[in-house]
């Protein structure tokens, strides 16, 4: 293969795109990544679904993540315009962390990894909105098979791996240049390995009154008051840059409540048959309200030596 065909082979494949960013599960080594397989130096390979994802993972999971269903109703809240104010504000914010890294690691502009990605839709937006020239790269992660099928589609300059948010990530050291956890567990160990230097971690977590309406009538669970201490004490060893709070209004059909509760952890609480008869008597054209914190935090300078007396 000619070096012009290695690149336009890179282009069409995000995982061979970001392969240089990648690190063996098993053994740490240096990967590369074709149309089959991701393999490493001393023999270790992955084989890579027929839909683009691979799983770097050096044991099995513990814990798959969401199912076939959750994911497909995220992705008709995502599809519907229902969230589109929070989208706007995840990729700005995403955006402006890339564009003000310079180059990044690596030859082909600054890094994304949304750890917990989903459906990839809103690393996707990052991306897109980060534009040229930065020509971000994004990586995906996240513990369900129905997910990242869909966020290895979700866009060009984005590669999707089944992995463990918890566990010690397939990355090398300093590779990213933003961590996104998006609705998602945050683990801290890891963004400070794998963050490279001037990096941002951004979460995006519900305020209480997120789905107000809904929690009421239907029985969602509520967020909890202290999540603000509680995503504090988890990001110890990192200062809050930016915080803000997106507040819109929905006016979701029956049918788009129901995406919205199959979509988030009650669905995992409430019985379906009770959950339609709730969504039922609730009035008809009833606002939804909205309420997300977009959270933007670095690394904390590490503290002058002082010379001894």
């Amino acid at each position: 293969m000619s070096d012009a065909d290695a690149a336009r082979d890179v282009v069409a494949d995000p995982l061979a795109g970001v392969a240089d960013l990648l690190r063996c599960p098993v053994c740490g080594g240096a990967v590369e990544a074709d149309r089959r397989a991701v393999r490493c130096g001393a023999g270790h390979a992955f084989d890579r679904a027929r839909q683009g994802y691979a799983s770097l993972l050096a044991r099995p999971l513990r814990f798959h993540g969401d199912d076939a269903k959750m994911v497909g109703a995220r992705g008709a809240v995502l599809e519907s315009g229902l969230y589109d104010p929070l989208l706007r504000a995840v990729a700005d914010a995403g955006a402006d962390v890339l564009s003000g890294t310079g180059a990044g690691p690596g030859p082909d502009g600054p890094v994304a990894v949304d750890l917990g990605c989903g459906t990839g839709t809103y690393l996707a937006g990052v991306l897109e909105q980060a534009g040229e020239p930065v020509g971000a790269r994004g990586i995906g992660i996240d513990a369900s098979k129905a997910a990242v099928r869909a966020a290895a589609r979700a866009h060009p300059r984005m590669a999707a791996l089944l992995g463990d948010a918890w566990a010690e990530l397939p990355m090398a050291d300093a590779a990213a240049d933003l961590i996104m956890s998006v609705f998602a567990p945050r683990n801290a160990s890891a963004y400070h390995r794998v963050l490279a230097p001037g990096g941002a971690v951004m979460v995006v977590a519900p305020e209480p009154g997120h789905l107000a309406e809904l929690v009421d009538g239907i029985g969602l669970l509520r967020v909890d008051e202290r999540k603000v201490e509680r995503l504090a004490g988890a990001l110890s060893g990192f200062d809050e840059l930016r915080a803000d709070t997106v507040r819109w209004a929905m006016r979701p059909t029956p049918d788009q409540v129901a995406a919205i509760v199959a979509m988030g952890p009650s669905a995992r609480h409430l019985d379906a048959a009770r959950v339609r008869a709730r969504i039922a008597r609730l009035p008809v054209g009833q606002t939804v309200t909205g309420a997300v914190a977009v959270r933007v935090f670095r690394r904390t300078p590490a503290a002058p030596l002082t010379a001894p007396e």
